[in-house]
């Protein structure tokens, strides 16, 4: 809205946003000014700073993508995304619907997944591709479990590594990587035993390893210990 010359002042409600938004994006966006800012189109008066502007851009820009990957899925995949996330749609009859409720959910976890497929206090899989991606420059660590599914101790480690995944929630994105799907990343990793469990840096470099099944309470206490200098774990390393 600010960077359409909107004044915001009076709109206290969500809808009355909405509805400003919708009407200032019929209306032509302003244009430059001969000092270099921005002029808002005749009638509309401006309030927009540089600062708010950037923000607005950045904010639209992710709700637009956040939108468009739901308006790609079907009414079934829509459906499987809110359950996934706790998420009532019953009472939903048409997809622009669920596709309204899933998006906020979408956005939010922009800014915690780079791929998109992790959410916050949940392990999600991905495929090599994806793999390369959480490993860049991220706002958050990722432990990362590369299994085997013909492996007995990767099923055991299974709930333990959702439960530690709850716990940790927001702070550290949980994932796993099945290495006979990613066999090239699983080579580059150097993954020669399963289960092996990475502890990647926001940044993608690898903090440490384990290998072999392990309990909840010790996945969280090495993440705790390696990722936010908490103290040593109690069954060590």
């Amino acid at each position: 809205l600010a960077s359409r010359g909107v004044n915001t002042r009076a709109l206290l409600e969500k809808s009355e946003f909405i509805a400003a938004l919708e009407e200032a994006r019929l209306q032509p966006m302003p244009v430059e000014s001969a000092t270099g800012g921005k002029e808002a189109p005749s009638g509309a008066p401006q309030e927009a700073t540089a600062d708010v502007d950037v923000d607005v851009d950045v904010d639209a820009e992710v709700e637009a993508k956040a939108r468009a990957r739901a308006n790609a899925m079907r009414a079934r995949e829509l459906r499987t995304e809110l359950h996934k996330r706790n998420v009532p749609w019953q009472s939903c009859r048409e997809k622009s619907e669920l596709v309204d409720l899933l998006v906020p959910h979408l956005i939010n976890e922009a800014g915690f997944s780079l791929s998109g497929a992790l959410q916050p206090g949940s392990v999600g899989k991905l495929d090599e591709d994806q793999v390369e991606v959480e490993m860049g420059q991220a706002s958050t660590p990722m432990i990362l479990d590369c299994y085997a599914d013909w492996c007995g101790p990767c099923k055991m480690m299974a709930p333990e590594l959702e439960a530690a995944a709850a716990e940790l929630g927001s702070r550290v994105r949980v994932a796993k990587m099945d290495v006979d799907e990613c066999q090239e990343k699983s080579a580059e990793l150097q993954i020669e035993a399963m289960p092996t469990i990475l502890f990647l840096a926001a940044d993608g470099t690898e903090v440490h390893r384990l290998q072999g099944a392990r309990a909840k309470d010790a996945l969280v206490e090495a993440a705790e210990h390696l990722f936010f200098g908490g103290p040593t774990p109690r069954q060590g390393l």
